[in-house]
């Protein structure tokens, strides 16, 4: 198992919106997870989010904040704000203009999770489409609590369209500290630390590092401080390589073999 290093960046930027920092956890060796290729840890200043994208779904999972979307497709809403709890999936297809702001709250915490998921080739020239929900189904274990974002965790399913098989979750640990969860042992994994200390196999992880558990895994151990908070990203190997940048996606010039492939971000 690896560590990946957390990378600033910056998103946003088009058209004089100024762009504000957001810190992006990049998969390691710039491998994807899943179709996963990257994910955004937002912060707490009112930040705005704009610019073309394309070939790529966007999932936003509110922590803290109040999020409004804009798109200019149909099902656009800039009306109806997306509390705290709340998920949203943008499926960019052949291509959409996105313009959403989010407004922090005031816990001191991260605002909001935004997932950014190559689509394959068979849906990526598809018409765009947006979909919203009040909040994500949720796992209660012993000694943790699973919000199952996209895919299908231990039987419970998001409601978010999703285009390739996968499991992404919130996880969040109880008092004791100690959990485990049932995997498919077909995809591969990682764990991304939100807040608090997330121990797997002895291996300590904190906020700021994406520990990257490969393939072949029926389940995860977890431990760690109590309340610590953690995403689970999981997923059937994404069989094509693809470069995305500023939410762009298109194959991999002159590359055409199997397996996750490098996600150029």
């Amino acid at each position: 198992m690896a560590h990946a290093p957390l990378q600033t960046v910056h998103l946003g930027g088009f058209d004089g919106i100024a762009a504000h920092p957001v810190c992006e956890i990049v998969p390691v060796g710039a491998r994807m997870v899943g179709a996963v290729t990257g994910v955004d840890i937002l912060g707490r200043d009112d930040t705005a989010l704009t610019g073309p994208r394309a070939g790529v779904q966007v999932i936003d999972w509110v922590l803290d904040a109040e999020m409004r979307h804009g798109f200019d497709i149909a099902t656009s809403t800039t009306e109806t704000p997306l509390a705290a709890g709340g998920l949203a999936a943008l499926t960019a297809g052949r291509g959409v203009r996105e313009t959403t702001r989010i407004t922090a709250g005031e816990t001191g915490g991260p605002a909001a999770v935004r997932l950014w998921l190559a689509l394959p080739r068979r849906t990526r020239d598809t018409a765009p489409s947006w979909e919203r929900h009040d909040q994500a189904p949720t796992l209660q274990g012993r000694g943790i609590r699973v919000r199952v974002l996209a895919g299908e965790l231990a039987g419970v399913r998001s409601p978010l369209p999703v285009h390739t098989p996968l499991a992404v979750a919130d996880l969040t640990l109880g008092s004791g500290g100690r959990a485990v969860l049932r995997l498919e042992d077909d995809f591969e994994h990682a764990v991304v630390p939100i807040a608090g200390t997330v121990r797997v196999d002895g291996t300590v992880v904190e906020p700021g590092a994406m520990l990257y558990l490969g393939c072949g895994r029926a389940q995860l151990a977890l431990g760690g401080s109590a309340g610590a908070h953690a995403l689970l990203l999981g997923g059937e190997p994404f069989g094509e390589r693809v470069h995305r940048r500023l939410g762009i996606l298109a194959d991999a010039a002159g590359q055409t073999d199997a397996g996750s492939g490098p996600a150029d971000v």
